[in-house]
């Protein structure tokens, strides 16, 4: 058997607060030997690469302010550490599957796409090289299988894999974290809404940040780390928008384990303008705790909505703000949904399981 190796770009191994992420890795790692993490990210930095063991992962972490700098430095890492024969899993963009190619085609290499998006006409290239050079496809939802499968691909080259809910191991132990227990309708208090997420495009901030601010009975979390955000994001530009105002708190540096567990409990509910969602892991994380949940019809909400109970999809704005105009009594009901429904989340979206169809990948 030869080294196995995650290559992607990512920001979740940056942080060791990010505990659900490392406790995901070290699950892992129990069924997957020699397990390497290749996580390349943009900085402020010229270039920075630090390598660390945690448990039974090793850990290369790889930022740069230009991104091919950090991506070329992870193949010749991968080279060094031995790439021939092993198996990689590559998080998908095009560049990614460029590489697919090469260590598949030239180091007969074991390779598996990682597919997090919602596929579309745009991916042509990509469903293209996948259908020739990729052994395994990891997709997160039966929906997209079924799309890939139109697309031309095989349907014994894909495979069903939900991102493991890490933060349902803490409930097992913690069953009786307590969520913030009100009659909304009688309330006088602001409505308690939460965002929890990178920053990237598809999330739609700034459009978030536009409604809510129409809304001065609503008071709005952002979980968003600078850390997350994707090339190309403007920080200043939303920092100056949050500045403006009066009923948004941002925290820049993230929430993790415990303080996010807590602030998600604490909260009416959770609401995402997303376009775009593979799955939607806080989704599940809200559900679980049952917090209902206010989210844009994306792949991943309309999925998880097929087993969940006390999620409101909208489509376009319009639907929004009719939900809003009546948002304690709305908001209530889907509250008193997501209430009893959560131990059947807890139940059905197991991480046990996605762990070892996960795994088997590798074998």
């Amino acid at each position: 058997m030869g080294n196995n190796f995650f290559f992607g770009l990512g920001s979740e191994a940056l942080s060791m607060k990010n505990k659900t992420y490392h406790d995901r890795m070290q699950r892992y790692a129990e069924k997957i030997d020699d397990l390497n993490i290749v996580s390349v990210s943009r900085s402020s930095k010229f270039f920075d690469v630090k390598s660390f063991k945690t448990g039974k992962v090793s850990f290369h972490i790889i930022q740069s302010k230009f991104p091919v700098l950090s991506v070329f430095y992870g193949i010749i890492l991968i080279l060094r550490l031995g790439a021939f024969r092993a198996t990689i899993y590559f998080q998908d963009s095009l560049k990614f599957c460029l590489i697919l190619v090469f260590f598949r085609a030239f180091l007969r290499a074991r390779c598996i796409a990682g597919v997090h998006y919602e596929v579309s006409r745009e991916y042509s290239v990509r469903i293209f090289l996948l259908r020739l050079f990729a052994d395994k496809i990891r997709v997160l939802t039966f929906s997209q299988k079924k799309v890939f499968i139109k697309r031309g691909l095989n349907e014994d080259q894909i495979s069903v894999v939900a991102t493991p809910v890490m933060l349902l191991d803490y409930l097992k132990q913690n069953s009786d974290v307590s969520t913030y227990d009100r009659d909304l309708e009688k309330s006088v208090a602001p409505i308690k809404l939460i965002y929890v997420g990178r920053l990237a495009h598809t999330k739609r901030i700034g459009e978030l940040l536009d409604f809510i601010r129409k809304y001065i009975d609503v008071h709005l979390t952002l979980v968003a780390p600078i850390s997350s955000r994707e090339v190309g994001f403007d920080v200043s530009r939303m920092a100056r928008a949050v500045d403006k105002i009066d009923n948004v708190v941002w925290y820049d540096n993230g929430l993790w384990g415990d303080e996010l567990i807590h602030m998600l409990a604490a909260s009416d509910g959770l609401i995402s303008f997303s376009s775009e969602e593979g799955f939607g892991k806080v989704y599940v994380e809200a559900l679980a705790l049952g917090i209902p949940v206010i989210t844009r019809a994306n792949a991943g909400a309309a999925s998880i909505a097929t087993v969940a109970k006390g999620m409101f999809l909208f489509h376009e704005v319009n639907e929004l703000v009719l939900f809003f105009s009546n948002l304690k009594f709305n908001l209530g009901l889907e509250k008193t949904e997501a209430e009893k429904n959560k131990y059947n989340i807890r139940e059905y979206f197991d991480p046990d399981f996605n762990i070892n169809l996960f795994c088997d990948l590798f074998s």
